[in-house]
């Protein structure tokens, strides 16, 4: 297992973008799994990130979207205390606060690339 440490995640419908962040504006982690190279050429492990069925706001655009861990959550996660189906739930109403993205007038990427 592992944790991806996230502010908002985008969604892409169409030609148009949306951003997707915690109502409460606090930073959050996608729950994720990774795998060793097998049967390939890649000695880099594989990631992937696990999903949950969409909240209320994400479902009008897609059908699912990452398992959300809060920081309260994270030793529940790495140390598998707690039974996977207590973790992957989805968000309840009102969790999120989707936005275009680069519509005029509207919101602008913030970030364009990621800064290490």
């Amino acid at each position: 297992r592992y944790l991806m440490p996230a502010s908002e995640f985008h969604m892409k419908v169409g030609n148009k973008r949306y951003r997707v962040m915690l109502d409460s504006g606090q930073h959050f982690y996608l729950a994720g799994v990774w795998e060793p190279p097998m049967g390939t050429d890649s000695e880099n492990p594989f990631f992937r990130i696990v999903t949950v069925e969409a909240s209320l706001e994400v479902a009008h655009y897609q059908d699912r979207h990452g398992a959300i861990i809060y920081p309260r959550q994270v030793m529940q996660w790495l140390d598998k205390s707690v039974p996977l189906e207590d973790l992957l739930v989805t968000p309840p109403a009102r969790t999120f606060l989707v936005e275009e993205i680069g519509r005029s007038g509207g919101v602008r990427a913030a970030q364009t690339k990621l800064a290490l």
